[in-house]
């Protein structure tokens, strides 16, 4: 299945067709966690946002094409830790999606591929990302990749 998709920069009018793949991602991420639910207008922000990315030299968002829809994007970036730490630079994983329908194709292993390879030709040789640990799915996915924990990320709502 995986050579019958295309993975490919994002272009502005991909928009339309990523916004339906994050909205699933932001319903499954809610329902996984209530400090992910997202304001009102979130889908207009995140609009322009991408369309804010999409200008840069660099905008770091992949989509993986099937069947002429966008079965799944990635958003990535460039980091940098503090200069004590002997590879401060890093890739940063921000939003991996795959619309439900096309989970289980090989669609997310190989934005993921395509992602390390973007990140290697600009000198990077670590990435991190984030997780919800209620997303055990994801979870599963992200150590068959290699990944493991690196920090943990506590939280405390204060009032």
């Amino acid at each position: 299945m995986k050579e019958d998709f295309l993975v490919r920069q994002a272009v502005e009018n991909d928009i339309d067709g990523i916004i339906p793949v994050w909205k699933e991602f932001v319903e499954l991420h809610a329902g996984l966690d209530s400090r992910e639910a997202k304001i009102p207008h979130a889908e207009n922000i995140f609009r322009e946002m991408l369309r804010e990315r999409l200008r840069r030299e660099v905008p770091g968002i992949l989509v993986a094409i099937l069947e002429n829809e966008i079965a799944g994007f990635i958003l990535m970036k460039l980091e940098r830790e503090d200069p004590v730490f002997p590879e401060p630079d890093f890739g940063f994983v921000e939003i991996l999606a795959v619309s439900e329908k096309w989970k289980r194709h090989g669609i997310g292993e190989l934005l993921f591929q395509q992602t390390a390879a973007w990140f290697k030709e600009r000198g990077i040789s670590q990435i991190q990302l984030f997780i919800v640990p209620a997303n055990t799915q994801a979870s599963s996915f992200w150590k068959k990749m290699g990944f493991s924990p690196y920090l943990e990320l506590l939280y405390k709502k204060i009032k």
